[in-house]
């Protein structure tokens, strides 16, 4: 699957490179970004007293965002000086934070985890559930210029982007973080996300209740849309900045146990261009 991903890049760079009408430049980035989790259905213990409802609520009040930082190069070719379009690869991350606030004691935090039963430490007690999804992506984006006649800005030309992004997961986790207090086990744990079937039958998975744990994982392949602004700022000839704010929203969700999450982004792309005509 990653040999077709290289593949997919390759071809059209070297397909153009061998015309030398076109304006060509090679963008190197860094993308600070912050994500969040948006929910979709939840699977809860009905039986146990649990609803859906109360625990997509309960979910939502405890989810905060998580930032992280992405990389990524393309090839910008442009023929004429109003529209343009890039063919690139990048490694980005994605995720939301699920927040447990107190209530720690005889709390079971993870099926592999044992039962925290201490109550000798401090009153603040909070434990992070960190979902992360790395994905290597192929980045197309079809280029459009704002500013003109009209509107100049000084050594600066000014785009906006539209895009899509298949994508590969190369890894997915759930890191547990504690504040306050530590597990049996330490901090900064790398688990797995899992969905839980509660039987009515009492088939254990193991001595704290009626329950099956099943390990999930996301889908190996999404595709994210993308759009954003591009700020092109020559520096010299050889060297011009970019700046470029963009939002990614993925069509598949990336969290699939007991709850189902999308997790959209919202990131700003820094880096350098090099002409290369």
């Amino acid at each position: 699957m990653r040999k077709y991903f290289l593949m997919a890049f390759l071809l059209p760079v070297c397909a153009f490179g061998q015309d030398f009408k076109w304006d060509r430049t090679l963008d190197i980035l860094v993308s600070p970004s912050i994500s969040t989790g948006f929910l979709g259905t939840i699977t809860a213990d009905e039986k146990g007293g649990y609803k859906s409802e109360q625990l997509a609520d309960s979910f939502r009040k405890s989810d905060v965002s998580n930032s992280f930082v992405n990389f990524g190069i393309a090839f910008t070719f442009r023929k004429t000086d109003r529209k343009a379009f890039s063919v690139g690869m990048s490694y980005l991350t994605t995720g939301f934070t699920r927040q447990k606030e107190g209530n720690m004691f005889n709390y079971l935090p993870h099926p592999e985890l044992s039962v925290y039963s201490n109550l000798s430490e401090g009153p603040t007690q909070i434990l992070n559930y960190d979902f992360n999804y790395n994905y290597l992506t192929l980045d197309l984006h079809y280029l459009g210029r704002i500013d003109g006649a009209t509107m100049v800005l000084k050594n600066t030309k000014w785009w906006y982007f539209l895009g899509v992004a298949p994508s590969l997961l190369i890894k997915q986790n759930v890191v547990l973080r504690t504040q306050g207090f530590t597990l049996v086990e330490g901090n900064n744990l790398e688990k797995y996300d899992y969905t839980v079937d509660y039987n009515s039958k009492g088939i254990y998975s193991n001595s704290y209740g009626a329950y099956n744990i099943t390990k999930v994982s996301s889908p190996a392949v999404n595709v994210f849309l993308s759009a954003g602004t591009r700020f092109d700022y020559t520096l010299s000839e050889t060297l011009h900045l970019v700046l470029q704010p963009k939002v990614n929203l993925p069509i598949l969700p990336s969290a699939t146990g007991v709850q189902v999450a999308w997790c959209p982004q919202a990131s700003i792309d820094v880096g350098i261009i090099w002409p290369l005509h």
